[in-house]
């Protein structure tokens, strides 16, 4: 059990709800808040309050918290599409509605405990990794496509060295509403977590939060819709998401940073990550590795160009 005092501190002599609050304070996360059971009191051992209740400057809360549940992580059958393997990586066709590794709501049928039972070796190797045993990169979990992962330490390294290095390309594939000012161009700025949801992140241009950077190329025009390929320079939470946001073109299918569509109510999260150049643990050459697009994106494409080819 986690225990802390908190003095509430509101500009302006502002009042703010008090799960609001601790959240934006970073003290929990919203999940957090549910996962872990946050209780408030007025004082130490005294009434319970509710998580609702408006807070000012001055106001002192006793919280009082769970612990994180011990991660036991447990092989499953789960069916990866493998693109490539070898004796050092192996390079998957990452599905929708998958999370890379286990985490707050998302304890089971993960990357990692598939990549678990594909090779009963790697709980050895990486005996001790806490959730992510040979995870390289990360893909959001309605996000499809290549995902390289590692079968053993040196190998992890090598390859996160060249993603810290920014020696991988990494190119994407989206469906936009709308199509970008320009035929191709670059996205770059600073993102930070939006104020009021921390869920979200936005892209601002002062120098604050993580700078990230992404360029943009219309592949094909559609009536209302474009095809983009996105090349990505840096690998930030949501990257491409809040950058084509940020254009006011929304990822068609995006339930956090887009507004349901009225053609296409039912899409997914049209983002797919193509292709990943880099190279390989012991070799010299850089080798490029491709995922071909899920049936629902390739069907949304094709009704898009049939409508285009009747105009």
């Amino acid at each position: 059990m986690n225990n802390q005092t908190v003095t509430v501190d509101l500009p302006g002599g502002n009042s703010e709800r008090a799960d609001r609050y601790i959240a934006r304070k970073e003290i929990l996360t919203r999940g957090q808040i549910k996962a872990r059971n946050l209780r408030i009191f007025d004082r130490e051992g005294g009434r319970e309050l509710k998580l609702s209740l408006k807070v000012k400057t001055g106001d002192t809360l006793y919280l009082e918290w769970e612990d994180e549940p011990e991660l036991e992580l447990k092989a499953e059958d789960l069916e990866l599409p493998i693109l490539y393997e070898d004796d050092r990586v192996v390079v998957i066709n990452k599905p929708a509605g998958m999370v890379v590794h286990p985490a707050a709501g998302n304890w089971t049928g993960t990357v990692v405990q598939g990549l678990l039972h594909h090779n009963r070796e790697m709980a050895e190797e990486f005996d001790g990794d806490e959730g992510r045993p040979g995870i390289v990169h990360r893909l959001d979990k309605d996000t499809t496509g290549v995902l390289i992962t590692a079968k053993d330490r040196d190998s992890l390294e090598n390859l996160s060295s060249q993603f810290r290095e920014r020696e991988t390309v990494k190119l994407y594939l989206a469906v936009v509403k709308g199509a970008p000012p320009q035929s191709k161009g670059t996205i770059e700025g600073y993102m930070v977590r939006d104020k009021r949801d921390r869920k979200k992140f936005t892209l601002v241009q002062e120098e604050r939060g993580k700078w990230s950077c992404t360029d943009y190329m219309v592949k094909e025009r559609f009536e209302n819709y474009s095809l983009l390929e996105l090349r990505i320079h840096t690998g930030r939470t949501h990257q491409i998401r809040v950058h084509l946001k940020s254009l006011n073109r929304p990822v068609l299918g995006d339930p956090i940073y887009g507004r349901k569509d009225n053609r296409y109510p039912d899409a997914p999260l049209m983002l797919h990550s193509w292709k990943l150049s880099l190279t390989l643990p012991g070799e010299e050459e850089s080798r490029t590795f491709e995922a071909p697009p899920p049936a629902e994106f390739e069907r949304i494409l094709q009704k898009l160009r049939e409508e285009r080819d009747k105009r």
